[in-house]
């Protein structure tokens, strides 16, 4: 492949090339990911690193996402993925209640 890449989120390689006329029609997030799938956990992962959005709704979002792309390969959001799901799930009706 001459214009290989590797997804930074699940490995796997394949073609694009952000210069080249024959990837026009291609959405420019494929620098970096094969799918959209990819894009999306990077998405996830990142609001979840950010503080945007809980580990509860991190793991939720992620579940809804095809599960054999959440073995994530970069090490440093290997690192975010180990973590949130070590935390455990937090009961929000229960957590809403405490605070009354």
């Amino acid at each position: 492949m001459r214009n290989e890449r590797t997804c930074v989120i699940c490995g796997k390689t394949y073609e694009y090339c952000p210069n080249c006329s024959a990837y026009d029609n291609e959405p420019r997030w494929k620098f970096l990911f094969d799918t959209k799938t990819c894009k999306d956990i990077y998405g996830v992962l990142n609001a979840y690193k950010a503080e945007s959005i809980s580990a509860d709704q991190a793991r939720s979002k992620l579940s809804r996402l095809d599960p054999t792309r959440t073995i994530v390969q970069d090490s440093g959001f290997k690192q975010i993925t180990r973590e949130l799901f070590a935390k455990p799930a937090v009961d929000e009706k229960k957590n809403n209640n405490s605070k009354k």
